[in-house]
């Protein structure tokens, strides 16, 4: 996949109980602004040819998340028929806490780099676990000898101190609405609107958010709907389009990255 290489979705296996932890980057805060919006019949490339899709198989109903975007947006129409929705798996994780450590080594990395740096920070800890306490007590130099940068040692920690200060339990965050929860987590040093909508969709599973700034999810409606420009005339006709998938707007979004086969939220299978 055609990609810039400052942002992208991360995801790495990890071995804490049977949890997997979605991959998060923090992305500039932009403006988003509104437009009008058209959608065209069938999907076309960036490029002016249609993406390459996998053959179409006989298939279960559709969930109502999937019959509704199917109804409202025929880009959307095809990528189901194709089968991308077949991978979509549930990603819910209910350690906030880990999910964010996990966003901040990520940040600017490839898969294969984020999860090696991941595995390293881990074996400092007894039982792979990186508790508040011993993340604070780990010096610099100590998290740079894994790996981490020294500005992500600074976030790593400032993720620790939230933790033990009491601001990411589980039953605190889940009951806030999105905006409220990602206000709270923005406190944070070194945790963005990306990471905080990365958090949303996966970890707890919110059907409704539309990660804007996300680098995946612009190739991803360049590609499908013909979209050109960059910045704010972007951002806009990608708001617009968008308006449709409500409330299922992170189904659509997961939909978008597996048709560019880079999505957050699965660790890929081994080959058979």
């Amino acid at each position: 996949m055609d990609r810039e290489p400052p942002v992208r979705p991360q995801r790495v296996a990890r071995r804490l109980g049977a949890a997997s932890s979605a991959r998060a980057t923090a992305a500039p805060n932009r403006e988003r602004t509104g437009g009008s919006r058209s959608i065209p019949a069938t999907a076309t490339s960036f490029f002016g040819k249609p993406p390459a899709l996998p053959s179409a198989t006989m298939r279960a109903p559709l969930s109502p998340a999937l019959a509704q975007l199917a109804a409202a947006d025929p880009v959307l129409a095809r990528l189901i028929e194709a089968g991308y929705a077949e991978r979509l798996q549930p990603t819910a994780h209910d350690d906030l806490y880990l999910e964010l450590l996990d966003a901040i080594i990520g940040q600017q990395l490839s898969v294969k780099a984020a999860a090696t740096i991941s595995a390293r920070f881990t074996a400092l800890f007894p039982n792979d676990y990186p508790t508040p306490e011993r993340v604070l007590a780990l010096s610099v130099d100590e998290l740079r000898a894994v790996g981490v940068s020294r500005q992500k040692a600074g976030y790593l920690q400032a993720v620790a101190a939230f933790k033990q200060a009491g601001q990411l339990e589980y039953d605190v965050l889940s009951a806030l609405s999105d905006d409220a929860l990602a206000d709270h987590l923005t406190q944070i040093k070194g945790v963005g609107r990306w990471t905080a909508q990365m958090l949303l969709m996966f970890a707890l599973e919110r059907p409704d958010v539309f990660p804007e700034l996300d680098l995946g999810v612009q190739n991803a409606m360049r590609r499908h709907y013909g979209l050109t420009g960059t910045g704010r005339l972007l951002l806009a006709r990608m708001t617009a389009i968008a308006e449709v998938w409500r409330p299922y707007r992170t189904t659509a979004s997961r939909l978008l990255w597996k048709s560019l086969h880079n999505a957050p939220g699965e660790v890929p299978k081994p080959a058979q």
